[in-house]
């Protein structure tokens, strides 16, 4: 059986310091970023697009960063959080993690 496996990542959703825009009085601060799905799974060689969700929703800084915590050698992740499984010459499935945390800079 030649099928692909598939890569398997978990997502970490980690928000640091949300109380920087209350603090300096800048809209409605971001309290929490969340996800429907905690892990996904897409065959090697395809893609799938992350959904983060935001609390409040009326945050008025939305912008996160999304980077490869572990697994860099089986999936990459681009700034709109759409995430690659790279295809391994192997049959088997590898898992990695995707950070995903507030940019307060923006």
């Amino acid at each position: 059986m030649g099928k692909f496996k598939y890569a398997i990542f978990s997502l970490i959703l980690c928000v640091l310091c949300a109380p920087i825009l209350a603090a300096c009085g800048e809209g409605v601060p971001l309290n929490g970023i969340s996800s429907a799905k905690a892990w996904y799974s897409v065959l090697q060689g395809e893609s799938v697009k992350l959904e983060v969700n935001f609390m409040p929703e009326e945050a008025t800084n939305k912008t996160v960063v999304y980077s490869v915590l572990s697994g860099e050698e089986y999936v990459t992740v681009d700034g709109e959080g759409n995430v690659h499984a790279l295809v391994v010459d192997d049959k088997t499935a590898h898992e990695a993690q995707i950070l995903v945390t507030p940019d307060y800079d923006s």
